[in-house]
C-alpha cells in the first residue's frame, strides 16, 4: 500500500520558513508518509486537486492571522499577517473538513481551525504572561509544562498528563470556536491543545511545536505517527469504497493496476526539495488544464502540444541569445542544464559538442506531481509526451531535433533525452 499524501501548505521561500518547513517535512516522512508541499492558490479547480490528491492536511506555523478574520481590529503587539496564506489556508482548512480529511493543526495552525470554527484569538498574550512563551533557543527542548485532559486524544498519545513542551508563540487561543474543546493548558491558563470531539476523524490542534522535539522525544514524534496512521486508514476506507478522490483511484474507473512507473528520488537536500516543488506546482496547473478541458469534451492532444512548444521555441530564444546568439549545443548545455539542475532531475550528462547533448535523468518531478494526483500510467505517459514538447520546441531553437530513447513515464529506469543536430556525419 502506497504511503499516505498529506498536504502541507507552503510557509514561504525565505532561507528560515525553508527551514521550518523541512522540519514538518522530517517528522512525516519519519511516520511513513509522503509529503505534498501545497502552493498558495485561489483557484477552486487547483484547491479541489489538492483535496484529490491528499489523505490529510497540516496545518503549521508561521505569521499571526489577520484579526479580521475573527472579527476584531488589529491592536498594538498583532504581527503583520501574511495575507497570502490566510486567504489561501482558511478555504482550505474549510474545505478539508468538509471533505472528513484528518488534519493536524500546530502553533498558527491551531489557531487558524479555532478562526475557522468562530473562535478568537489573544492577539498578544506578552502583557500578561508570566513567563517567556517565544523562547527559540531552546526549541528542540522544553519551556514549560502543559496539563493534558485525561481521557482526550492528546492524553492517549502521551504516557502522562503533565509534559514538558517548547513554546514559539505570542498569541493564544480566546473564545473556543464551535464543536471545539481545550485539551491542555498551560499553568498560567492559556489554550495548548485543541480537539474536536464531534468529528469521527483525526482532528488535533497543538500549540507547541512537536516537530522541533521529535527527534529527541519519541512522544513527540508519536503525534505525526498516529495522524499519519490515520491518514492511512482513510485512504484504505476510501479504496474499499471505490472513491476516486480519497482512494487515489483512476478518475473513478476503480482501483489502478499496480504501476510500473519508478520514480523516486535519492537526493532530498532542503533546497533541492523546495525547487522540485516549484516544478510539481507548474506540472499540477498542466494537468488540471488538461482535465478540465476533457470534462468539457476537449482532447488535450489538440492544443497542449502545441501551446507547449510555442512556449519552448521562446524559452530557446531566451537561451540563445543568453548563450551568445550561438546554436552550439555546447551553450544550451550551459545555460539549462546548470549543476542545480542536474540535482533537481538527477542528471548524468553523457555527452556534450556543438551538435550532440545526450542526457540521462533518474528522478522527474513532473511525473511525481501526476503520481499525487493519482494519474494512470497511460495519463502520465501523454502528459509526459505534452510536456516534452517544450523541450522539442528549445531544440529547434538551436536547429536540432530531440529524441527519447527512454523515458520514466513509459516505465523506464531513466529519461535518455538526446538534442541532435541531423545531416552532419553521426557517431556510431
Amino acid at each position: 500500500m502506497a504511503n499516505p499524501v498529506i498536504g502541507v501548505p507552503l510557509m514561504g521561500t525565505s532561507l528560515a520558513r525553508r527551514y521550518m518547513q523541512e522540519k514538518y517535512t522530517q517528522c512525516l516522512v519519519r511516520a511513513g508518509a509522503t509529503v505534498q508541499i501545497l502552493q498558495p492558490t485561489k483557484a477552486p479547480a487547483v484547491l479541489k486537486g489538492y483535496l484529490t490528491a491528499c489523505s490529510g492536511f497540516l496545518f503549521p506555523g508561521g505569521a499571526d492571522i489577520a484579526p479580521a478574520l475573527y472579527r476584531q481590529r488589529r491592536q498594538r503587539g498583532c504581527g503583520r499577517p501574511n495575507l497570502v496564506r490566510d486567504s489561501f489556508e482558511v478555504p482550505l482548512l474549510r474545505a478539508a473538513l468538509a471533505a472528513d480529511k484528518p488534519v493536524l493543526c500546530i502553533c498558527r495552525g491551531m489557531q487558524l481551525l479555532n478562526v475557522v470554527q468562530g473562535g478568537t484569538l489573544f492577539q498578544d498574550i506578552q502583557p500578561v504572561q508570566a513567563y517567556k512563551h517565544v523562547d527559540f533557543a531552546h526549541r528542540s527542548g522544553s519551556t514549560h509544562t502543559v496539563d493534558l485532559q485525561a481521557g482526550s486524544m492528546a492524553a492517549k498519545i502521551f504516557p502522562s498528563t503533565r509534559i514538558m513542551v517548547n513554546s514559539l508563540h505570542h498569541q493564544a487561543v480566546d473564545r473556543l470556536g464551535r464543536g471545539l474543546c481545550a485539551t491542555a493548558k498551560s499553568p498560567e491558563g492559556f489554550v495548548e491543545a485543541i480537539e474536536f470531539p464531534k468529528r469521527e476523524v483525526f482532528t488535533l490542534g497543538v500549540q507547541w511545536h512537536p516537530e522541533h522535539m521529535a527527534a529527541k522525544e519519541p512522544s513527540q514524534q508519536k503525534i505525526f505517527e498516529i495522524f499519519v496512521s490515520e491518514c492511512g486508514k482513510q485512504s484504505v476506507d476510501a479504496a474499499r469504497e471505490g472513491n476516486p478522490v480519497s482512494a487515489n483511484s483512476d478518475k473513478g474507473k476503480g482501483m489502478c493496476a499496480m504501476s510500473r512507473i519508478k520514480n523516486e528520488p535519492k537526493i532530498k537536500f532542503p533546497l533541492i526539495v523546495a525547487i522540485r516543488e516549484q516544478l510539481e506546482h507548474r506540472a499540477l496547473w498542466m494537468y488540471l488544464l488538461c482535465d478540465e478541458a476533457r470534462k468539457k469534451g476537449l482532447s488535450s492532444e489538440e492544443y497542449a502540444p502545441a501551446a507547449i512548444r510555442r512556449c519552448g521555441l521562446y524559452q530557446g530564444g531566451l537561451l540563445r541569445r543568453k548563450a551568445g546568439g550561438g546554436a552550439s549545443l555546447k551553450g544550451l548545455r550551459k545555460t539549462l542544464f546548470s549543476k542545480f539542475a542536474q540535482w533537481v532531475f538527477e542528471m548524468d550528462i553523457k555527452r556534450c559538442d556543438d551538435d550532440h547533448l545526450d542526457i540521462d535523468f533518474r528522478y522527474c518531478p513532473l511525473v511525481k506531481a501526476w503520481q499525487k494526483q493519482g494519474c494512470s500510467d497511460e495519463e502520465i505517459c501523454t502528459l509526459c509526451d505534452h510536456a516534452m514538447c517544450g523541450d522539442r520546441g528549445i531544440a529547434e531553437s538551436f536547429g536540432c531535433e530531440l529524441d527519447l530513447p527512454a523515458t520514466i513515464a513509459r516505465g523506464d529506469d531513466v529519461c535518455q533525452i538526446r538534442f541532435v543536430r541531423r545531416g552532419k556525419k553521426q557517431d556510431t
